[in-house]
């Protein structure tokens, strides 16, 4: 018995639609509009009574003008669309997803790690462009590499989890030495660390640098200071 025989009277959960092939599409919009499935090499259908919940984080209007999933599948999905916002949208929701995962881990490793305020603080500063899979996997790595029972501020800069951009590819007609190499990285870093914080303050506390230094970098480099509101 499949999966999809399995769902009956049920519900049958759907993850990542979006990567369904398109040979796939076609079976699944005939379950839901029949409401009946043929098996592998069968010839006879077996009724079908599911109720379907489908996920997927890519865009698939996109898709559908792509040509790469099926106009009639999205619209018969996409009954009672439900948007969930990513992680720096909610940061609520984040200390309770760190302690969880942290709870989680030492009892997996047989651990009693901790995680102080300011380490705390760099976390919850932070956009999480992977969710709350990117959570899990860091604090997975934070307890199992920390030496010591507090995860502390500086274990999170080692982690390198401000994230500060891929500066790799610099226009080389465009730059013209290595001074200012330097100064177009450390432009895109002060901007990318700004987006994120509310102040001074938190720059520094992330930096590891004064307020003052911080104020003189983006004076010199001609950045204005402007910080995300609440």
């Amino acid at each position: 018995m499949g999966l999809i025989q399995l769902a009956d009277k049920g519900t049958l959960f759907l993850d990542e639609i979006g990567e369904l092939p398109l040979n796939l599409q076609v079976k699944l919009l005939n379950v839901i509009q029949n409401k009946e499935l043929t098996k592998v090499g069968g010839t006879t259908t077996i009724p079908i009574d599911i109720r379907i919940i489908a996920a997927t984080n890519r865009n698939l209007q996109d898709m559908v003008k792509n040509k790469a999933f099926r106009e009639d599948l999205y619209y018969r999905l996409k009954v009672v669309p439900i948007t969930i916002p990513p992680l720096r949208e909610r940061k609520e929701d984040i200390p309770p997803l760190i302690l969880n995962f942290l709870n989680r881990f030492n009892e997996k490793y047989n651990y009693n790690k901790k995680i102080s305020p300011e380490a705390m603080k760099i976390l919850l500063s932070y956009n999480w462009s992977g969710n709350i899979r990117e959570i899990e996997n860091l604090i997975e790595r934070l307890v199992v590499t920390t030496n010591d029972d507090i995860i502390n501020r500086q274990d999170i800069i080692d982690c390198q989890l401000v994230s500060i951009g891929d500066y790799s590819n610099f226009d080389i007609n465009k730059i013209s030495s290595y001074k200012n190499i330097i100064a177009e990285y450390e432009r895109k870093l002060l901007l990318d660390i700004m987006s994120q914080c509310k102040s001074t303050y938190e720059m520094g506390e992330i930096l590891d640098l004064d307020r003052s230094t911080i104020r003189k970098k983006f004076k010199r480099l001609n950045i204005k200071l402007e910080f995300k509101e609440d």
